[in-house]
């Protein structure tokens, strides 16, 4: 059974620990956009056909920028340079790209101020597909490193200096303002400490 829960990390239930592949690990949050319900339905769908179960999925859901007046989204891009949560944009800069960006900041931002130092949620964005062993990688991580900031998950040409090759770990060394070279940041683990870097 999956538990939809609710979209605060202040009223995230207590995850239970359990050592079952098909429970997850920690809590664990999907990244959805308020103009695409039928892809949070679709990953639910996938998650109880993987036969994962007793998870909490929340959703996350992230500005429709192309949907919104003009002025209403240029406050939200303005806020969020404000916060130096990236750079100011391009002209030409993909509005859907942008709205997800900032689904991904405010999570952290909620998160920054509930988590502890080393307690970890795993984020995902909801074009995800899942199997019945999707939870083992990530648990088997955790039980890897005892501290980190963030784990991408989804890193088609991983760099750094390599952890844990049976994982397939590399640890890069990098401050949060710099670019990340590990590709797309769509899956990942994230600690309160990361969050709040």
């Amino acid at each position: 059974m999956l538990l939809l829960g609710a979209t605060h990390p202040a009223a995230l239930p207590p995850q239970p620990q359990s050592s079952d592949p098909r429970d997850a690990p920690c809590p664990v949050y999907g990244i959805n956009m308020e103009s695409r319900p039928d892809r949070w339905s679709a990953m639910v769908l996938s998650a109880a056909r993987a036969g994962l179960r007793d998870t909490r999925f929340h959703r996350w859901p992230g500005p429709n920028l192309k949907q919104m007046p003009r002025a209403e989204a240029n406050a939200l891009v303005s806020d969020a340079v404000n916060r130096s949560w990236f750079g100011k944009p391009a002209q030409h800069t993909n509005w859907g790209n942008l709205g997800l960006a900032l689904a991904h900041f405010s999570l952290w931002a909620a998160l920054a101020s509930s988590l502890g130092d080393e307690e970890v949620v795993l984020i995902f964005e909801d074009d995800i597909q899942f199997k019945n062993t999707s939870f083992q990688g990530a648990r088997d991580i955790m039980r890897a490193l005892p501290r980190f900031d963030i784990v991408n998950l989804q890193a088609n040409r991983a760099f750094g200096v390599p952890h844990d090759k049976r994982l397939g770990l590399f640890c890069v060394h990098q401050h949060h303002s710099d670019a990340c070279q590990n590709s797309w940041l769509s899956s990942y683990l994230l600690s309160g400490a990361g969050a709040r870097r």
